[in-house]
C-alpha cells in the first residue's frame, strides 16, 4: 500500500505447523516425536524524500512446542514475541549518515531453581526448572554510520566508521 509519494506500508501474517521435530527419548537416543506451531505478523513502513530514507518494522510471533506425546507445550528456543527495528539516513553529495535502533524480546531459558553440591569433585552442579519458562531481559541498542564515496578512475571508493551499540546496552544477547 502506498498512501503518499515515497511512503510505503506493507504486512504480513503467518503460520506454520511443524511435525516430527527431533527429540531426545527416554533411552537417551534422538527421535522424531515432536511438533510445533509458530504464528505471528509484521508490519513495514518506509520513507524516501529527497535526501531522506526511513523505515520502521515491527513483528510480533509466538513459536511453542511439544517434545512428545504426553508433554507439556513449551517456547521454541529462539522464540521472540516482540522485535522492533528503526533506521534513517540522510544522503547528500559524498556523504551519508545514517542509525537503526533495534529493540527486541530476550530469548526464552530455563532457570536455576537451586544447585547440589558435589563435593568429590568440589563443585555446584545446577538444578534446571521446566525448560524455556524464564526469559532473557529485553535488548536495545543504537548503531551509527558515517559513509564517504568517492571515485578514483573507473573505481569507486567507500570509507566508512559503524558504531555499534553506542550506549553500550549491556543486556544479554543469545543467538
Amino acid at each position: 500500500y502506498t498512501p503518499i509519494l515515497g511512503v510505503r506500508i506493507q504486512g504480513s501474517t503467518y503460520y506454520t505447523y511443524r511435525n516430527r521435530l527431533i527429540t531426545h527419548n527416554v533411552d537417551g537416543t534422538l527421535g522424531n516425536n515432536g511438533r510445533g506451531e509458530s504464528k505471528g505478523f509484521e508490519l513495514l513502513a518506509m520513507l524516501t524524500n529527497g535526501t531522506w530514507f526511513g523505515w520502521l518494522g515491527y513483528s510480533y510471533s509466538n513459536s511453542s512446542r511439544l517434545d512428545g506425546p504426553d508433554a507439556k507445550p513449551r517456547l521454541f528456543d529462539y522464540d521472540q514475541p516482540h522485535s522492533l527495528n528503526a533506521a534513517l539516513s540522510w544522503k547528500k553529495g559524498h556523504w551519508q549518515i545514517g542509525g537503526r535502533f533495534q529493540l527486541y524480546s530476550g530469548l526464552p531459558l530455563t532457570p536455576i531453581i537451586g544447585a547440589e553440591f558435589d563435593s568429590d569433585r568440589n563443585l555446584h552442579i545446577p538444578i534446571p526448572g521446566e525448560v524455556n519458562t524464564d526469559r532473557a531481559p529485553i535488548h536495545h541498542q543504537l548503531d551509527v554510520r558515517v559513509d564517504y564515496t568517492w571515485k578514483w578512475g573507473p573505481i569507486v571508493l567507500l570509507a566508512f566508521l559503524d558504531v555499534q551499540n553506542v550506549y553500550l546496552d549491556r543486556s544479554i544477547v543469545t543467538f
